[in-house]
């Protein structure tokens, strides 16, 4: 027979129990009502062009919904490259995967017409294994719990590529059309050799 000791145990714990649930039932009903809202752009044709070393920019979207392979692109042919045309590529994405071909580097949440002076030390190379991983761009976006979608960080990063060459740029988004994800939308700056600083893109506008 239990105390009333012991049924106010069994009621507190009963009380719990439920929070608990209620907790895990609220969680469950915002998941399935949140809105799953997203910046959203259409895929970039694969159309590379002759390598050029001219100062550029413009904004890509990359078809990397292939979890079995990598993707890879090539700022001065302007595009992704498709294998065995890939000896010169520069960055690569698989799904929400990212690495470089060359040294990488987070240069934080700042805007990006303020980023200037091309950086010249504080690059970290690609881990090359059967997990391959650029540890500075590997976690270039926040996950949503409820709504379960990848949001990138507003961070602004800076690549060196094989031809010596320095491009910045920024995650704007993760789906393309339909919210279909997989498809990673960069806009970036590519400087070529020997150029020391970015141009703002009311000026990069009016470059070949």
């Amino acid at each position: 027979m239990l105390t009333s000791k012991g049924i106010a145990s069994v009621t507190v714990i009963s009380t719990l129990v439920m929070i608990v649930f209620v907790a895990a039932l609220i969680q469950v009903i915002a998941a399935v009502f949140a809105r799953r809202d997203a910046s959203v752009f259409d895929l970039t044709p694969t159309v590379p062009i002759a390598r050029t070393l001219q100062h550029s920019h413009d904004t890509v979207t990359v078809d990397a919904r292939d979890e079995t392979r990598w993707t890879f692109f090539d700022f001065e042919r302007r595009s992704t490259v498709i294998p065995p045309d890939t000896l010169s590529w520069d960055i690569a994405f698989r799904r929400f995967d990212l690495i470089s071909s060359s040294g990488a580097r987070n240069l934080g949440t700042v805007p990006y017409d303020s980023v200037i002076d091309v950086p010249q030390t504080g690059f970290v190379a690609t881990t090359w294994s059967p997990d391959t991983v650029n540890t500075v761009l590997d976690r270039w976006y926040d996950y949503g719990f409820t709504t379960h979608l990848l949001t990138p960080q507003d961070n602004v990063y800076v690549v060196r590529t094989p031809e010596n060459g320095s491009v910045k740029f920024q995650v704007l988004s993760y789906y393309c059309s339909g919210m279909v994800a997989g498809c990673i939308t960069l806009r970036y700056e590519y400087a070529p050799p020997g150029v020391s600083q970015f141009q703002p893109t009311s000026q990069s506008a009016s470059l070949p």
